[in-house]
């Protein structure tokens, strides 16, 4: 599963680990990494990783400085589509980690920061109306 991490996987990777139980009776670990390598393998992979189990995979929301920044940027070019119709906006917006969800309509999308679409693109190919 770590075969393009270019090295095993040591417990000097790992600082923390935490063994939750969530209100539906499923067991859940929670892993923190300890270095930037590991995290960028980790979520350059999710996908994969994702589905060699049959536990879902969630990243952690901890962002680096330059994820943080990147997150921002994002949020102000999605804002940057927002209109008002009525008493209400297109879409709402929320920093989800390594995601921005978006709500529209009682529809749930999701934005990853390494998708190949543009934030309008994206939001057009979702069905929202951007102007």
């Amino acid at each position: 599963m770590l075969n393009g991490l270019g090295r095993d996987l040591t417990s000097a990777d790992i600082t923390h680990i935490l063994h939750k139980k969530s209100n539906h009776s499923q067991n859940m670990l929670v892993v923190r990494f300890s270095n930037q390598s590991t995290k960028d393998f980790v979520f350059k992979n999710r996908k994969i990783l994702h589905s060699t189990g049959k536990t879902p995979l969630f990243l952690s929301p901890h962002l680096s400085l330059e994820d943080s920044r990147n997150q921002q940027t994002i949020m102000k070019v999605f804002k940057s589509f927002w209109s008002k119709h009525g008493d209400h906006y297109n879409f709402s917006i929320f920093a989800q980690g390594h995601f921005i969800k978006i709500l529209s309509q009682g529809a749930r999308h999701f934005y990853a920061f390494d998708s190949h679409l543009p934030p309008e693109e994206f939001l057009v190919s979702k069905g929202i109306i951007v102007e």
